[in-house]
């Protein structure tokens, strides 16, 4: 009985981290940040930072010649059911998802590409002064690179630039557990 409630929590815990409404406000700049965004563009990046719902079909349908590998795992809270790590390759860079049974979470992504677009079209190559057009105030470049975090601190978002403060890689790391 106890694995049940396990179970049923962590289920209610999952869906409540992917609600839209729910992350909608729980996503803030990181403290590093000078001042308090008030637009709330890093909100819509936070809340869907490739602007489309995470999903293998939509991944599939967003980026071309997209190689996927595929590994079985057992759920943690119910052994008899099986999920899938999958992960999604394009040259450098790379997007791991976690599938359960009725939903994909992203693991973390590595993005060196500029053929890999996020949100409003954000991507390896564009200027600094383009990412902050596009996200709102973001804080100032410190040895090459931006941090943006949630308030929980379960999702990173790191931005690394070239000498030329052009966007060189993107990484989006999560805390799924």
């Amino acid at each position: 009985m106890n694995i049940k409630k396990n179970f049923r929590t962590l289920i209610l815990v999952l869906f409540l981290i992917s609600a839209p409404g729910f992350l909608m406000y729980a996503f803030l700049p990181a403290e590093t940040s000078e001042a308090k965004n008030t637009d709330n563009s890093n909100e819509l990046f936070f809340e869907n930072p490739f602007g489309y719902p995470i999903s293998l079909k939509n991944f599939r349908q967003n980026i071309s010649r997209l190689k996927i590998n595929s590994q079985a795992v057992s759920n943690h809270y119910n052994e008899k059911q099986v999920d899938t790590i999958y992960a999604l390759s394009f040259r450098q860079s790379e997007i791991k998802l976690y599938k359960a049974k009725e939903k994909s979470l992203l693991i973390n992504a590595d993005i060196q590409n500029r053929r890999i677009k996020l949100y409003q079209n954000i991507h390896v190559g564009m200027k600094k002064e383009e990412l902050e057009q596009k996200l709102g105030s973001i804080p100032q470049i410190k040895n090459n690179s931006i941090t943006l975090e949630d308030n929980e601190g379960r999702t990173t978002y790191l931005f690394y630039f070239n000498r030329r403060k052009r966007l060189s890689q993107i990484k989006i790391l999560t805390d799924i557990e």
